[in-house]
């Protein structure tokens, strides 16, 4: 191991003389996606068995292991017209590269699209690695790290939901500041706060999928103490009487938004989320667990990204 780069070894879920992924994993795509997306985003140099990328299975003898790839639903599967060595799997009508392309949530699609977060993210590909510390037992997660850059990994291994995961990481080397979480395959942002020994100790991730691998890229955050009243979409109305306040949005907005709740010292209260079903529709949040004082709210969402103040009394 010497003789490699840092974290330059060869890695792979399987190859020419093992059964293939697919059939260890009983078939199950989700499981298969989540095998992928550790695959590409651990340390090392990623290797692909052909066929894998689209859920072929095999088992036994290397014959059946290494059966011809599935292009397509025609004879042999698009592979020859002539007599191919071995017989194509059966469920290659359904099961080939040209199908899988045609669909966003195949599991080809879901290989193309972590390739290229994959070769987009230097850390990612030669980056060190460090745990982070997780209050679920199934997530599992760790950050990526080169140079001014880091990458966080959180994985739900269970096969139901994780909620309001814990995670922590007391010295990740990263400089003091709020920064925003941009998760790479389109999910909700988060905020997180890096303290001043370089680490964190209360992002909240509020729900992860079974099954399923978040990729966050820590970005610096210049927005969250910005407040331009004359460009707002948001506007807040206190609701004393319940512990509330009402969040408006004045634009025609419908989908997620994701908020934070953070204190003039930039410590991170609430990571959380609603939903705008209809515009002109307003969302209520609960303030009666924080402490009275001076907050920032920080709110995100898809051509949505402003900061309000407000005051706990």
């Amino acid at each position: 191991m010497s003789s490699y780069p840092f974290l330059q070894f060869g890695s792979f879920l399987t190859n020419h003389d093992q059964d293939r992924i697919m059939s260890e994993l009983a078939g199950n795509t989700h499981k298969a996606k989540l095998a992928a997306s550790l695959l590409l985003t651990f340390p090392g140099i990623p290797y692909i068995y052909y066929g894998e990328e689209i859920g072929m299975t095999g088992t036994g003898a290397h014959e059946n292991i290494r059966t011809p790839l599935h292009w397509n639903n025609t004879a042999n599967a698009g592979f020859t017209s002539g007599t191919p060595w071995r017989s194509v799997n059966t469920d290659y009508t359904s099961k080939n590269i040209a199908a899988q392309q045609a669909d966003d949530n195949s599991l080809w699609s879901h290989y193309r699209n972590l390739i290229d977060i994959r070769n987009n993210q230097p850390a990612l590909r030669k980056g060190n690695y460090k745990l982070v510390n997780a209050s679920d037992d199934a997530v599992y997660s760790f950050l990526r790290q080169l140079e001014d850059e880091h990458v966080m990994v959180v994985a739900n291994l269970n096969g139901s939901a994780s909620e309001n995961i814990q995670l922590s990481l007391p010295y990740a080397g990263i400089n003091p500041g709020i920064y925003q979480l941009t998760e790479l395959q389109g999910g909700d942002p988060l905020s997180i706060d890096i303290d001043t020994n370089g680490g964190f100790t209360d992002v909240t991730i509020p729900s992860i999928p079974a099954r399923t691998t978040y990729i966050y890229k820590i970005e610096e955050s210049n927005s969250v103490f910005s407040y331009e009243p004359g460009k707002s979409t948001i506007s807040i109305y206190p609701v004393p009487a319940t512990n509330e306040i009402n969040i408006a949005i004045s634009a025609n907005y419908k989908g997620i938004v994701t908020y934070s709740i953070l204190d003039i010292s930039g410590r991170v209260y609430r990571n959380d989320k609603f939903e705008i079903n209809s515009f002109g529709e307003s969302s209520s949040i609960n303030l009666e667990s924080l402490p009275k004082g001076f907050y920032v709210i920080h709110l995100v969402g898809k051509d949505l990204n402003e900061s309000k103040r407000f005051i706990k009394k």
